[in-house]
């Protein structure tokens, strides 16, 4: 399953307490929210130089 959701500009200033209740809202189960949670809150980054992943870096807040 594939979930490809258009937020770019405006999720930068949702509040995650209110992403979750709405999911909550929409009949969403726990650990559905909680697998939505850890992917908008632990964004992490990194560069590929000649093939070798260089580092990780944390993202600041969304999904980039």
């Amino acid at each position: 399953m594939l979930l490809k959701l258009d937020i770019n500009k405006a999720y930068d200033h949702v509040d995650w307490d209110f992403l979750m209740q709405v999911l909550k809202k929409f009949g969403f189960n726990y650990e559905w929210r909680n697998m939505v949670f850890a992917c908008v809150s632990t964004t992490s980054f990194s560069i590929l130089m000649n093939g070798v992943m260089e580092g990780y870096f944390p993202g600041k807040r969304g999904i980039k």
